[in-house]
């Protein structure tokens, strides 16, 4: 997670890949479950075809849709157009780079 937020993709994902070839020899799937991960996942599935890459960004929306669809009840709770608002503690300049990627598919 700290070389992904520095902007090191390719430094995280080697780090990433070491740990999957020293399990791929009893592992068939692994979860990508933290949301910095997604920004590796297509990289993981290039290198690794044999491996079931599970990433939660893919997961947890239909999830969250389906569920929301069988519970009318909070639909009406639920406010419409809203904004994203990010607050950091500090920030560098790469940041920002890092966010959209992150965030692309939400916003």
């Amino acid at each position: 997670m700290p070389l992904i937020e520095a902007g090191e993709i390719h430094a995280a994902y080697k780090v990433v890949q070491s740990v999957i070839d020293s399990i791929t020899d009893y592992v068939d799937t692994i979860v990508l479950g933290c949301t910095h991960y997604t920004v590796l996942k297509d990289l993981i599935r290039k290198h690794n075809e044999d491996l079931h890459v599970l990433s939660q960004d893919e997961i947890i929306p239909p999830k969250l849709k389906d569920y929301l669809y069988r519970h009318p009840e909070i639909d009406d709770r639920l406010t419409r157009g809203g904004n994203i608002s990010i607050e950091l503690s500090s920030q560098d300049d790469r940041y920002l780079d890092i966010q959209k990627e992150i965030l692309k598919n939400l916003v």
